[in-house]
């Protein structure tokens, strides 16, 4: 076995391209079967990116959603000190304040993960979509 010394992708000793990056081998040209099949890899790629962008964008919306009802608990929180007083502090002690902690941590862990695999996969997306247009132009302008 070889591996793609660009994504280091375990491929075939046939192959003229990586079927993960779609980074040639050392051949300018692949033959017109090995290209199709190579954009088949690289679109079913791509399908996996965006379906993980989609999720992404899921855990982006849990995220900000958990973080409103955090904040929203926090502020309920917030305790009359004194019957007779318009004062209110934040009782540390109440059911409120600790559920607006955990909605907290947790909306924000939810968030930050979304946005590094969004950002990750349309990076992704972006580099495989390049590659498939190059290997279309190069064989488009080829058949014509």
């Amino acid at each position: 076995m070889y591996y793609c010394r660009f994504c280091g992708h375990e491929t075939k000793e046939e192959l003229d391209a990586c079927p993960k990056c779609g980074e040639l081998f050392g051949k300018t040209e692949l033959t017109h079967n090995d290209a199709r099949k190579l954009v088949q890899t690289l679109h079913k790629n791509e399908t996996f990116s965006r379906e993980k962008s989609d999720a992404a964008m899921v855990f982006i919306i849990l995220g900000i959603i958990s973080l409103i009802l955090g904040a929203l608990f926090f502020v309920l929180a917030y305790k009359l000190a004194d019957a007779n007083a318009l004062v209110r502090t934040l009782s540390t002690t109440a059911f409120e304040f600790w559920v607006a902690l955990f909605l907290l941590a947790v909306g924000a862990t939810i968030l930050v993960y979304g946005l590094i695999v969004l950002v990750i996969h349309f990076s992704r997306l972006k580099r495989l979509s390049l590659k498939i247009e190059e290997i279309r132009a190069f064989y488009l302008g080829k058949d014509q």
